[in-house]
Formats: C-alpha cells, sequence, structure tokens
C-alpha cells in the first residue's frame, strides 16, 4: 500500500516533502516496528544504498520500487524492517511509490481546511504612478489582504494555496483587447521556499492564471515550473524567447503592446531588474457564460491587469522604471 493510500485511510495527507527527507534511516523503520507491535522477522532487515542492498550483497534493478521505500516486509505477523542508508539521498521516498507485501512507513499531516476569504468591504483600486501613465483600462486588480476589484465574491478553490474568483465580464469588450500590461507582486522570500518544494516535488505552481471559465489552461498564465523558474504561457504555449535558465523575484510586469507587435517580461530581483523578450500575446476573453476565471497563489501579494482595444497607444516607460 502507498502512504498516499495509507495516510488517506486515517483521514490525513501524506507529507511529500518529509516523506522524502526524513524517512530514510534505520532508527526510524525500527521505530515504526515497535509502534504497529509487528515481530521482527528473526534478525533479518535491509539495507539499501541505492539499488544495493547490504544483506547478501545484492543489486536490485528495481530501484524506485525498492530502495526508495522504506517498510516492513511483511510475512504473516512478522516483518522485515526495509529501510535506506542516512547517507543515501538521491532517490527521495515518495508517497505513491508502492510494492507488494511492502507496508510503507509514512510521513502524514492533518487535511488543511479550505481557504475562504474573509467577508470585505467593497473597495476601490489604487493604481501606483506608473500604472495611470499606461492610460489604459483597469481589467481588475488583486490585493491578497483585501480581495478582488471589481469587488467580486471568492469562488470555491480546489487547492488550498490557490484563491480563485469568477469575475463577470462582457464579451464584446475583452474581444475588442489586444494591448495589456500585467502587474505581478510577490511575497518576499516565500518564492525561494516555493522553489524549493517544487523542485523536490516535480509540481509546477501556478502564480496567476487569467482564462475563460472553466478553461484549463491560462491566456495567460504565470508559473513556477521545477526546473526552468518562473515561465509565462498563453494556453499550453512558452512566451519567453531570450530567457535565462532560471530566474525569480519579487515584482513582474508583463507587456504586451500590440501597436509595435511586441512583448516583454521585466522582473525585479533584490536591486536589479531583467528584461525578457516574449512572443507576442493577446489577453483572452471570458465565456460564453460571461465569466472570467481569476486564480491567485498565496504568495502573490498584489496584481493588476491594464488593458486597452487594438492597437491602442499606450506609455509604459514610467512603469518600468517603477519595476
Amino acid at each position: 500500500m502507498s502512504c498516499a493510500a495509507t495516510c488517506g485511510a486515517k483521514g490525513l495527507l501524506c507529507d511529500e516533502e518529509q516523506q522524502g527527507r526524513a524517512t530514510y534511516g534505520r532508527a526510524v523503520v525500527f521505530d515504526a516496528l515497535r509502534v504497529s507491535g509487528v515481530a521482527q522477522k528473526g534478525r533479518s532487515e535491509d539495507e539499501w544504498l541505492g539499488p544495493f542492498r547490504v544483506r547478501g550483497q545484492y543489486t536490485s534493478d528495481e530501484r524506485s520500487e525498492v530502495s526508495s521505500m522504506p517498510g516492513l516486509w511483511m510475512e504473516g505477523s512478522e516483518g522485515t524492517p526495509n529501510w535506506k542508508s542516512a547517507e543515501y539521498k538521491s532517490v527521495p521516498s515518495t508517497c505513491d511509490a508502492r510494492h507488494a507485501g511492502l507496508r510503507r512507513v509514512c510521513a502524514c499531516k492533518a487535511v488543511p481546511p479550505p481557504f475562504v476569504d474573509p467577508p470585505t468591504a467593497p473597495w476601490t483600486a489604487v493604481l501606483s504612478a506608473g500604472e495611470r501613465a499606461t492610460k489604459l483600462a483597469t481589467r481588475f486588480v488583486y490585493e491578497r489582504a483585501k480581495g478582488l476589484f471589481p469587488n467580486t465574491a471568492a469562488a470555491a478553490s480546489a487547492t488550498p494555496a490557490i484563491r480563485r474568483y469568477l469575475m463577470p465580464e462582457s464579451v464584446s469588450v475583452s474581444a475588442e483587447s489586444g494591448t495589456y500590461v500585467l502587474v505581478l507582486e510577490l511575497e518576499p522570500g516565500a518564492l525561494d521556499q516555493l522553489t524549493r518544494a517544487t523542485q523536490h516535488t516535480g509540481v509546477d505552481v501556478t502564480l496567476i492564471k487569467v482564462s475563460s471559465n472553466g478553461h484549463p489552461s491560462g491566456d495567460p498564465e504565470i508559473m513556477l515550473t521545477r526546473e526552468r523558474g518562473i515561465r509565462v504561457y498563453e494556453g499550453t504555449s512558452a512566451k519567453e524567447i531570450d530567457a535565462p535558465a532560471y530566474y525569480a523575484g519579487t515584482k513582474l510586469a508583463y507587456i504586451n503592446e500590440r501597436k509595435t507587435s511586441s512583448s516583454e517580461m521585466l522582473v525585479r530581483s533584490g536591486a536589479s531588474t531583467i528584461a525578457i523578450n516574449m512572443h507576442p500575446s493577446w489577453p483572452g476573453g471570458s465565456n460564453n457564460d460571461g465569466l472570467m476565471e481569476l486564480q491567485f497563489h498565496d504568495v502573490v501579494q498584489r496584481a493588476v491587469f491594464l488593458w486597452g482595444p487594438g492597437a491602442v497607444e499606450t506609455d509604459v516607460s514610467a512603469l518600468k522604471a517603477e519595476v
């Protein structure tokens, strides 16, 4: 049985990060043997150094199926401890790995309660000087402490770290919009923690997603990916032309000017700002139900989406100076 199933049977979640980091050494699996009341099968125990098992000098070709799964090999009511050398951490112990006859050693955590935005009083968005200087209309402003402007109640979210909104919007208005600016401000320091978790789990994280209601892909969507850092997508296509191998920061400005068919991303990291050339893209609109779906990760402190119809003239020089 996998750890995901074992923890789920207790009404808990498998802690993927803790599972990979902590369930390695002999002490952990022998403590599980003691707590579970399972009798050890003779004096037999299996220590793994990668695919190499010390007992019997045996090398397994099932590297991910055996050597990364601390647990107890069960024979009736007796178990043989199966554990990894504390020095061998190249293959993390995962929540979903399983093997017939192996009772997993699992790191579980409580199921987090669903996030519910507290009721907020209606509020009016305030733009920065650079944002106002673009002379573009305000599509939406999000502030973590206030919610979404234009004032929209939070919708249910399947992911605790994601705040989700269904914003009413005219299909005809959004269809006319070709020039836009998306500004994103992230919580200082949180992105580094999120990056480490992403690299460990291999799961990409959505920072912001703008799409028609129910559409699986963003238009645009900014994600934190395991191998490439921050990336911008329109649908399933990445937009960067000359992005470095990895980039991250605390403030981003994604600028698309339809008149010049140019697009770029400015990213502030510490005291410096880098500019990344992008393929031009145009913002998507609402679905036939007249709703836009907006998603914001908890590390997002503020997001501003400004836009203008067609090839409208815009001045982004002051905005760039703010990044």
